[in-house]
């Protein structure tokens, strides 16, 4: 009985080197494969266009043709005047504390 356990055991042992060989083979054949050129990735120099922000009664309307910095002024100009923020701003709801109640 005890040589047929070994049998079996050298058998399974065959298997699993004959399995990690051909993993091994299949390994270095990928490593001997030609390399394939990598494509440099190639940005635009223009910018994105920038969308138009809906006008409002206290800001003047975006051109079709304003440069870069004109909008940034525009971006500057109305984050900074505290007559627009308090205009636009939104008032802030009061909810009820999570405490109250049954629970």
């Amino acid at each position: 009985m005890n040589i047929v356990k070994l049998v079996t055991k050298v058998a399974r042992m065959k298997k699993i080197i004959g399995l990690n060989s051909l993993i091994i083979l299949a390994l270095l054949l990928n490593g001997c494969a030609p390399i394939k050129a990598i494509q440099p990735i190639v940005q635009s120099t223009t910018p994105d266009p920038v969308q138009p922000v809906p006008a409002t009664s206290t800001s003047r309307p975006a051109t079709a043709t304003a440069s870069p910095s004109e909008v940034v002024n525009e971006c500057l100009n109305c984050h900074s005047d505290k007559e627009r923020l308090m205009a636009l701003a939104k008032e802030e709801e009061t909810s009820e504390s999570e405490s109250r109640g049954v629970g």
